[in-house]
């Protein structure tokens, strides 16, 4: 029987002990190389913050300027209170998270009765409307975050809040093809609008808070008296889906976006009404669904968010002076699902469907 030698073995020791210490070295080595060729790999943790873009340096594609930490579930809602400090999100966890918009940092966050479909401020700031799947729309207190009151009629889901500009009523609409319009002081419904023939997919109230236009999935804009209970027009220009509808801040020109995905294509767009003729503006308008429109404050820029091709989706800002697109967003794959601009008007905030909300600076 052989026998180990005691010199070959001590040897065999070394040689296996400098063989993993020049792998060692080697890894290092390899791991100095990708870092200078990549640069520094640092681990973030919280929000990603990323310099604002100015108007000067502007290009056709731009990514976002800011970024929340991503979200748990998808984000449906999104509303800032009238100073800009507070904005608030809410999606399918049924969950109503408030950020301290100038650190993009958390706030609060409380729990509704559904998946949240919609968000509102009253003008005063002092509540908010959410509604959810469940056919309710709750009031919330906005400094404490407690329920005010459930205000329940919707035979199926809310998927539109918004406070009229006097803030004595929020209106909603929903899945049941209803605008129902609630008294804050008592929690009555006392009236409900009836017409549309399928879901009522959003709404928005004329400045000076005398008109209600409502978008439905029944192709067309309705334009209500809704203190009278009356259609005054009927938009049906669309021929799809009516997914989002905005008044310009001076109240001359409504916005409705609408869209459909099918077999054969996708179709869509959006379009702009005179509101005095109710007859449509000439614009430019994308050949793609439409998910959201959304005027800056001052009335000057449209945001336009829809679908190129079946992923990619992104804004556009129209400019109504320079009557073009003068700068176009992407950020989210699957989906946008909410636009809302700054009271500023210095800020776009969008969410999407894979549970980003970002924010894209746009300089004054």
């Amino acid at each position: 029987m052989w026998r180990t030698c005691p010199i070959l073995s001590s040897l065999d020791f070394v040689m296996a002990h400098w063989k993993q210490k020049w792998i060692t070295l080697l890894s290092w080595a390899l791991l100095l190389l990708v870092s200078l060729a990549c640069g520094p790999m640092v681990t973030q943790r919280g929000p990603v913050l990323v310099p604002p873009i100015g108007d000067d340096n502007v290009s056709p594609l731009s990514h976002p300027d800011r970024e929340f930490p991503k979200e748990a579930a998808r984000v449906r809602a999104l509303a800032f209170d009238p100073t800009g400090r507070w904005l608030a999100t809410g999606g399918d966890d049924g969950k109503i998270r408030v950020w301290d918009f100038r650190y993009f940092a958390g706030a609060a966050s409380v729990a509704a009765r559904g998946p949240i479909t919609s968000l509102a401020y009253s003008p005063d700031g002092r509540l908010v409307a959410s509604g959810s799947e469940d056919g309710t729309v709750q009031l919330w207190d906005a400094l404490r975050w407690k329920e005010e009151r459930a205000l329940i009629g919707h035979k199926g889901a809310v998927n539109c809040v918004a406070f009229n500009p006097d803030g004595d009523f929020v209106v909603s609409g929903g899945a049941d093809r209803t605008v129902k319009v609630w008294e804050i002081a008592t929690g009555r419904n006392v009236k409900t609008l009836s017409g549309h023939t399928g879901a009522v997919n959003a709404m928005a109230f004329s400045p000076d808070g005398e008109i209600l236009a409502t978008a439905s999935s029944d192709g067309t804009v309705r334009v209500w008296d809704w203190r009278r209970e009356q259609a005054l027009r009927v938009i049906s220009g669309h021929g799809e889906p009516v997914h989002t509808v905005d008044f310009r801040p001076d109240g001359r020109i409504l916005a409705s976006g609408s869209g459909s995905l099918s077999s054969l294509g996708s179709h869509g767009g959006y379009a702009l009404w005179d509101t005095k003729s109710w007859s449509e503006v000439p614009g430019m308008s994308p050949r793609s669904p439409v998910v959201e429109v959304a005027f800056r404050p001052d009335g000057e820029v449209l945001a336009v968010a829809y679908k190129q091709g079946w992923e990619l989706w992104g804004a556009d800002l129209f400019d109504f002076r320079e009557a073009r697109v003068v700068r176009h967003f992407v950020g989210h794959r699957g989906g946008i699902t909410a636009l809302a601009w700054s009271p500023d008007g210095t800020w776009l905030v969008s969410a999407g469907a894979d549970r980003r909300i970002a924010g894209w600076r746009f300089a004054r």
